[in-house]
């Protein structure tokens, strides 16, 4: 690109004003790059607390469950059955009890959670 004499006494003079609006420009981009890196690890660090609170309430919870079952599970061995049934029907009971107690071991014992 050729540029005639003419030109290039108008565009020396305006060159340091072009100079500065591009550092100024240079500089705005910076800072709110240095801004929004900010947001971005606050709203991590928040995230993370958020995710540290659910876990904790969550085995809290569990844990509970967990307390409540045992204590179920104590009372009905404390308490007796009576001894006048046929052996079918205890075998029925038994049966029950069987899966009662199998399903009560799944229900609170473990807890798979994904983030």
């Amino acid at each position: 690109m050729t540029v005639n004499p003419i030109d290039m006494q108008v565009i020396l003079p305006q060159a340091g004003q072009v100079n500065r609006v591009q550092r100024v420009q240079q500089r705005l981009q910076q800072t709110e790059e240095q801004i929004l890196g900010q947001m971005l690890r606050q709203d991590i660090k928040d995230k993370e607390d958020t995710v540290k609170k659910t876990e904790q309430t969550a085995q809290k919870k569990i844990q509970d469950e967990q307390e409540k079952n045992r204590e179920d599970r104590g009372k009905k061995r404390q308490t007796a059955e009576p001894k006048d049934r046929s052996p079918s029907e205890e075998g029925a009971d038994s049966a029950e009890q069987g899966a009662k107690t199998t399903t009560e071991k799944m229900l609170g014992s473990l807890l798979d959670v994904k983030i």
